[in-house]
């Protein structure tokens, strides 16, 4: 997803991947999220290795091991999202079949249309 090898990742640490211009905005906020609940869902934006941007989903959760507190965090490329919800629109339009709902990114949330 970002063109670094594994080894190269061990080596760095999540704020190297985040794009520079965006992470100072949203960080706080998530942190106090974070630090609220316990774990938060957001989009990002990181820069793969070649320097293009690259948009994700993050879902972030303290986790405590061995008495430390960890922050772990998984991310989703959002464009293969769409493509998956595309590519099955498209099935579903190709068998003449109705489609009943949407899904998809809207304003940064999530969002489950039902289709009249």
């Amino acid at each position: 997803m970002t063109g670094y090898s594994a080894e190269e990742l061990k080596s760095m640490s999540a704020k190297e991947l985040d794009d520079p211009e965006k992470s100072p905005q949203y960080i706080p906020e998530i942190m106090k999220q974070l630090n609220e609940k316990g774990s938060v869902k957001f989009e990002a934006v990181q820069i793969r290795k070649n320097g293009d941007p690259i948009h994700v989903e993050v879902n972030t959760k303290v986790k405590t091991i061995g008495g430390d507190d960890f922050i772990v965090s998984v991310c989703r490329e959002i464009n293969r999202i769409e493509k998956k919800l595309k590519a099955t629109w498209r099935r579903a339009t190709r068998f003449s079949m109705r489609p009943v709902a949407w899904q998809g990114w809207v304003d940064g949330n999530w969002m489950l249309k039902h289709l009249s």
